[in-house]
């Protein structure tokens, strides 16, 4: 018996080819219906308890595209947490997810995530392992398949059905793995978002 993959393309993620803008309605409204599903998850919530500045700090620093601020929040994150792919790193994971998905062509943004993945890149070797393979990966825009189909479907306003089962499948990798990076994607879009967003 064999499997050859040769053939076959490799997975690619193409986030950056996305505009999730949540200044659009259609957008936003999909947007809090992948929250809700978040929220009602819940699992992220000991994340929030032990390292909620730290992700708040990033959010703003991102917002106010301050990457000396943002690669100290950022380094506050990396490896914390319990588990093969720690919260902290999951989130980081989700956020990069919601940077390139909301960057759109703006030349200031993108500069702002490479040099944010540089930072990324650097700090991952504190981590375990498997959580330094996915946060490498991130910081070149790659990411699962149930991720991406998301911010995908956040990014076309789809409708509450179909955001809702993107949302049920990214949240549930893992005990609350799914959940952190849900929620790292969410905020990480959100701040280059309208002002009021982060308060959702």
């Amino acid at each position: 018996f064999c499997i050859d993959l040769r053939a076959p393309r490799p997975w690619r993620s193409h986030l950056d080819r996305l505009t999730l803008n949540l200044a659009r309605a259609p957008v936003r409204r999909a947007w809090n219906t992948a929250w809700s599903a978040l929220r009602a998850h819940g699992t992220f919530a000991p994340l929030v308890r032990c390292g909620g500045a730290s992700i708040m700090r990033t959010c703003e620093a991102t917002r106010d595209l301050d990457s000396t601020c943002a690669h100290q929040a950022m380094s506050a994150l990396i490896g914390l947490g319990e588990g093969s792919t720690p919260a902290g790193d999951d989130y980081l994971v989700g956020h990069f997810v919601g940077l390139w998905s909301s960057a759109g062509a703006d030349d200031t943004r993108q500069r702002f995530i490479a040099d944010l993945g540089k930072s990324l890149r650097d700090m991952a070797s504190r981590t375990n392992r498997v959580s330094r393979v996915y946060l490498e990966a991130a910081a070149e825009g790659e990411v699962s398949e149930r991720l991406t189909t998301l911010a995908c479907r956040i990014a076309a306003g789809a409708g509450e059905e179909a955001v809702a089962l993107a949302a049920a499948a990214a949240l549930g990798v893992g005990h609350s793995s799914g959940a952190c990076a849900v929620l790292g994607l969410l905020l990480g879009s959100a701040a280059w978002g309208p002002a009021d967003q982060l308060a959702a």
